[in-house]
């Protein structure tokens, strides 16, 4: 086989690969659906265990406030913080960035299966991270990567950790996260990312 035949076999088969992670990402989160979430302590069940979701407004004078979350499990006799493995295992905060709004970089939603949300209940909780890498301003209108995480629990040191699963890069460019996760994931709109004028789809 001649090296030029081989890198079109190689191409064509990375091709493949992409399109069914893309829709295999797309169909676990058709799959489920989002918390609804209030600001202070959110009490839910997740695989019969008690799991605590608390949420709180990092406020700042300038633009680049936002949401801070944390969710602890109980062990029985203590609380334990969960972390996620995308090399901040220390980091128990999980942010979003807004940046103004209407040009938000990075949105946070934490899912479960279809019908978990009315019941505060479910057998996984998930965690999708949507955010935009621009090069120079917030402003720019570039495509989203989608990252979407499990809640797991370590056997060897039983810790609790967010493990990743997929990642997908969108197919349009947006200057708003919200926008690109409802436009592509079908992740409901915050009131703010509704009246965003500025995301490209």
């Amino acid at each position: 086989m001649s090296f030029s035949a081989f890198c079109i076999i190689f191409m064509f088969g990375a091709l493949l690969l992409n399109g069914a992670v893309a829709d295999t990402l797309r169909e676990k989160i058709s799959r489920l659906e989002p918390l609804t979430l209030h600001y202070g302590v959110n009490s839910i069940k997740i695989n019969a265990r008690d799991v605590l979701l608390v949420k709180g407004a990092f406020v700042s004078e300038t633009a680049w406030g936002g949401d801070g979350y944390s969710v602890l499990v109980d062990e029985g006799r203590i609380w334990q913080f969960a972390r996620t493995d995308d090399g901040l295992e220390n980091e128990v905060i999980i942010w979003s960035v807004p940046h103004t709004e209407e040009d938000s970089v990075t949105s946070i939603s934490f899912l479960v299966p279809r019908g978990g949300n009315a019941i505060k209940s479910g057998e996984n909780l998930y965690l999708l991270r949507t955010h935009r890498n621009y090069d120079v301003t917030p402003y720019e209108i570039v495509p989203a990567e989608f990252s979407l995480y499990i809640l797991q629990r370590r056997e060897d040191f039983g810790i609790y950790i967010f493990q990743k699963l997929e990642s997908l890069v969108s197919s349009g460019k947006y200057c708003n996260a919200e926008q690109a996760a409802f436009h592509e994931l079908g992740i409901p709109l915050p009131d703010a990312a509704e009246k965003s004028v500025c995301a490209g789809h």
